[in-house]
């Protein structure tokens, strides 16, 4: 899928680098060097991906977690890359809990990475207009701080427990975090029904004793 790619960075030959490995998988590519004209792309125009440099060196002042901070709230359907050259986790954690998508290390960026990152960046928008996470509306402070952790959590690589009263909506909210970022058939199970004898057969499987 083609996809709308914004380069955020200082370094003209990054922007160059990027640029080319992007068309030849066949996106399409727009460039800046501020965190400001950035934003402004994104208000006048729908841009899927934006991949920021985290150092960046702007002459409006703006870092790229300032820039990718206010992208997630202004421009909530693109998704914001982190890319640094410093390769340093901690700088990877700050962009994620701020609303980054994922991050990359420069200057030798894979192109199969590359690629798969963006499927992965479209697959995610696609999902967004799902029934089960576009039916999860609200205008309240507590639904929109819902959607936003939805939002974060999704692309993460780390299992979610989901707590709450009876009729709260925690499959609601299961499915809309599967919707983003699916790994597979979301198979829901009332454990409640289940004696609890046979639950972990139901669960995991099982097998007869004289095949074990």
């Amino acid at each position: 899928m083609q996809a709308k790619i914004l380069i955020v960075d200082d370094e003209p030959a990054i922007r160059h680098v990027l640029q080319r490995q992007l068309r030849r998988l066949g996106h399409l590519t727009l460039e800046t060097d501020t965190g400001q004209t950035a934003l402004q792309m994104m208000a006048d125009q729908e841009i899927d991906v934006a991949l920021v440099d985290l150092n960046l060196h702007a002459p409006d002042g703006m870092d790229g977690l300032a820039l990718i901070t206010q992208a997630a709230a202004r421009s909530p359907r693109t998704r914001c890359v982190m890319v640094t050259g410093s390769g340093q986790p901690d700088d990877a954690w700050q962009a994620l809990s701020v609303g980054a998508f994922d991050y990359l290390y420069k200057p030798d960026i894979d192109g199969d990475v590359l690629d798969d990152l963006i499927e992965r960046a479209m697959a995610w928008k696609l999902a967004t207009q799902d029934p089960q996470f576009v039916s999860m509306i609200g205008r309240s402070e507590a639904m929109q701080n819902l959607q936003k952790r939805i939002r974060r959590i999704a692309p993460l690589p780390i299992n979610a427990l989901i707590v709450g009263e009876s009729g709260s909506g925690k499959e609601r909210v299961a499915r809309a975090l599967h919707a983003l970022a699916p790994q597979g058939p979301f198979v829901a199970i009332n454990c409640a029904a289940l004696p609890q004898g046979v639950l972990v057969s139901e669960l995991f499987g099982h097998r007869p004793l004289d095949q074990v």
